[in-house]
């Protein structure tokens, strides 16, 4: 269980005590200010004829003038924003003041300058039940899962990893779906729409074989009940909309998949996607 998993379950845990929660992408300037004006649209705030930068200011006197929320900066790394300081991030996005509650997850070991509590991920360990659940999640102990857990040291996000593993050597033997968690770890992590898929998905998959939007929805459903991505629908959005039916995964998740990659196919994959770009 990763960082970002841990803050998605506080906010599902906690969502009475907020009146407002948002998710912000907060590992480039780009997805902060895409996060940003996400989150005006869903306030219903007038943003028309503002350009990015100026949502963000807008957004913040909002957050100053409001009470009750809790905007969630995920992969908070100082270094994809371009930046060596530890107070950029909340100097150019945080609130200043109203009455909330700023979370972020980051690998860094950040200091705000500002009464903070810290959870340490690599601090955090489970004991023998906990860890068993995690590890096996539906399927049946067969006598070796608690030296496993006591050889990983009872820690989430090794056990995350080790479930992870186990999940894409069962995926392999969908094809479709192997080569789908497969395209996803060249992307970027966070909601990535299927859409992307189904418009070509010759481009990216087998050229000579026809793929239906009906077959390539149920890979993606493998993938999600193997917990290799979570994929969120949205029914009320239309049809065409690329945001009705999205994926994200950790981004381990990616690392370990093309570790597992031979450099030829690496080379493939990035090639096909390169022309996908170019026919879009």
């Amino acid at each position: 269980m990763g960082k970002s998993q841990i803050a998605l379950e506080f906010c599902y845990q906690n969502k009475e005590c907020y009146q407002y929660i948002f998710w912000i992408e907060a590992d480039t300037d780009t997805a902060l200010q895409s996060s940003f004006i996400a989150a005006t649209k869903k306030l219903d705030l007038p943003i028309l004829g503002k350009n990015p930068a100026e949502v963000v200011s807008f957004t913040i006197e909002w957050f100053q003038s409001n009470n009750g929320w809790l905007p969630v900066f995920d992969d908070a790394d100082d270094y994809s924003l371009k930046s060596m300081s530890y107070f950029f991030l909340q100097d150019e996005y945080f609130p200043k003041s109203g009455r909330g509650i700023i979370l972020m997850t980051t690998r860094l070991n950040y200091k705000t300058g500002q009464e903070n509590i810290v959870v340490n991920l690599n601090e955090i360990k489970m004991d023998d039940d906990t860890a068993l659940k995690l590890l096996l999640r539906e399927n049946d102990d067969d006598g070796n899962a608690l030296a496993i857990v006591q050889m990983l040291g009872h820690l989430p996000l090794a056990l995350d990893l080790a479930v992870w593993n186990v999940s894409f050597e069962r995926i392999r033997k969908n094809q479709l779906a192997a080569s789908l968690i497969q395209s996803i770890a060249f992307l970027y992590p966070n909601n990535v729409p299927l859409a992307l898929f189904e418009h070509r998905p010759q481009t990216i998959f087998e050229p000579d074989k026809a793929v239906f939007p009906s077959t390539l929805k149920r890979a993606a459903q493998l993938l999600t009940d193997f917990s290799l991505v979570r994929r969120i629908t949205m029914k009320e959005r239309k049809k065409d909309d690329p945001a009705k039916d999205t994926s994200s995964v950790h981004r381990l998740v990616q690392t370990t998949i093309l570790f597992k990659m031979e450099l030829p196919e690496k080379l493939e994959d990035a090639n096909n996607f390169s022309l996908l770009c170019l026919t879009n």
